[in-house]
């Protein structure tokens, strides 16, 4: 539907200020998805735990800019949304708690929870995917498009913004007017949780409050615009950041968590790197490469026009941060991971399938991991600049809720060559090869079912070059 009236910063955006939450639990994110089994069991539900501790049980420890202006638009456009109504102004925060204060209603809490939970809905994420793949991350111009064509329609978008790789502060904001200049530059308007109006009204008042762009990569918002509102940041195109616009209706539609049998995208697959460690470099076998980086081989920026078949998730802690997601397009795509690190824990999980990667206790090292896949089957190429690492890899199948079966390839040494690990798309069988010299491995296979786990081990499994081990559940 169309708008009545224009939106009015003073009483459409609430009055406090974005607020961080350092974990969102279990309930929360049974109430943000579909599906979502009835308690934290890692036994019960892996997939479902999997994407938790992945991606939504912190997603709000920087802040809940996605869920404050999705709630923000949606009560705007249709007036009311999750039983809180119009005007948003209405609803206060709690006295003598600024800078970071979020709303005094618990239940207004727990909505912002919700919706900023659902940036990650199978509806959004294919809206973000087809942006990149259309080469407008970070286009300004293509943004102040979208924005225009959704005060138009009724399908109204937010614009998601970053001043760097890592360290870029990513943010989302509410644009709600869009002017061309005489010179040709274009302004876009926007309401910012960082600057609630009852805080920072000379912010609105004198005009700060505004995108402007002069050109796809030239274009820049300044949160800081005087000496007296200078707590926060300055967005500038040229640091290889990002900008672009997304729809708001997908974000708040309820679907299914993306590792989840019952999620709509079957030829996306999510990139998850945690612990102590950080992602040097993605590349595909046409030495395509994610990353712009500097004499030391750091990541500087994104390389945003490859066709590399990757996507950084804009919202997750970025590279180094100990915390990164990525989206990899396409069932029949094949990547290498080059991670710098110590302990960490690399997992690829599509719908209805998990594969995990991490070293044992260690030294710090550059591991480099090819992950194939071939439809619903995976399998990895293990490389370490360290003398000898041992890798321990999992692999997971879960055709339906509540059933589920898995292999697990234990102790797995690589030294100056590579150990192949291939997953079967059922998890009932695994294959191993590609050392020089004897291995050997303990494989475990589990399954899960009418709630009850069951597994069979094969201990001290031996291969190599010319010795692939095949092994099987029945074995």
């Amino acid at each position: 539907m169309g708008i009545l009236r224009d939106f009015d910063y003073k009483h459409d955006g609430f009055p406090f200020a974005n607020f961080d939450t350092d974990t969102l639990d279990w309930d929360t994110y049974r109430r943000t998805y579909l599906s979502i089994w009835p308690t934290n069991d890692v036994v019960g539900a892996p997939l479902d735990v999997a994407f938790y501790a992945a991606a939504f049980e912190h997603a709000a420890k920087p802040g809940h800019c996605v869920g404050l202006s999705t709630l923000a638009i949606t009560i705007w456009q249709l007036g009311g949304w999750f039983g809180f109504s119009s005007p948003a102004s209405f609803y206060l925060g709690p006295p003598d708690t600024y800078p970071h204060p979020g709303p005094e209603s618990d239940d207004l809490r727990q909505a912002v929870h919700i919706l900023h939970g659902r940036q990650f809905d199978a509806g959004n994420v294919t809206d973000v995917l087809q942006t990149a793949k259309a080469g407008h991350i970070n286009d300004g111009m293509a943004a102040y498009d979208r924005v225009v064509d959704g005060l138009a329609s009724g399908d109204l978008q937010l614009i998601s913004i970053s001043d760097g790789l890592s360290d870029g502060h990513a943010h989302c904001l509410l644009p709600y007017r869009c002017e061309t200049l005489a010179s040709g530059e274009r302004d876009i308007y926007v309401w910012d949780s960082v600057r609630p109006y009852a805080l920072f009204p000379d912010y609105y008042d004198l005009g700060y409050n505004v995108i402007r762009i002069n050109g796809p990569a030239d274009w820049t918002y300044n949160q800081n615009p005087t000496p007296a509102i200078s707590d926060a940041y300055v967005y500038e195109g040229a640091h290889h950041g990002w900008l672009f616009a997304f729809s708001s209706t997908a974000v708040r539609n309820k679907g299914s968590q993306p590792f989840s049998v019952g999620f709509a995208m079957s030829d996306l697959s999510y990139l998850v790197l945690s612990g102590s460690a950080s992602v040097a470099q993605i590349e595909d076998d046409e030495g395509r490469l994610l990353f712009e980086t500097d004499a030391a081989g750091r990541p500087t920026g994104w390389r945003t026009t490859t066709g590399l078949a990757v996507l950084p998730w804009p919202w997750a802690g970025g590279s180094g941060s100990g915390s990164e997601l990525y989206l990899v397009h396409g069932d029949e795509t094949a990547i290498t991971v080059h991670v710098d690190g110590q302990d960490y824990s690399l997992q690829l999980a599509s719908a209805g399938r998990l594969t995990e990667v991490a070293p044992r206790g260690a030294g710090r090292a550059t591991d480099s991991i090819r992950i194939e896949r071939r439809g619903a089957s995976h399998a990895l190429e293990l490389r370490t600049s360290a003398r000898s690492r041992r890798f321990d890899v999992r692999h997971v199948h879960q055709p339906e809720p509540g059933v589920w079966a898995g292999v697990r390839v234990q102790d797995a040494l690589v030294t100056d060559d590579a150990v192949r690990v291939e997953l079967a798309a059922t998890a009932d069988s695994a294959r191993l090869s590609g050392a020089h010299a004897r291995r050997k491995v303990d494989l475990v296979f589990e399954r899960f079912s009418d709630g009850r786990l069951s597994s069979s081990t094969l201990t001290g499994a031996r291969f190599d070059r010319d010795h692939p081990l095949i092994a099987t559940a029945e074995q």
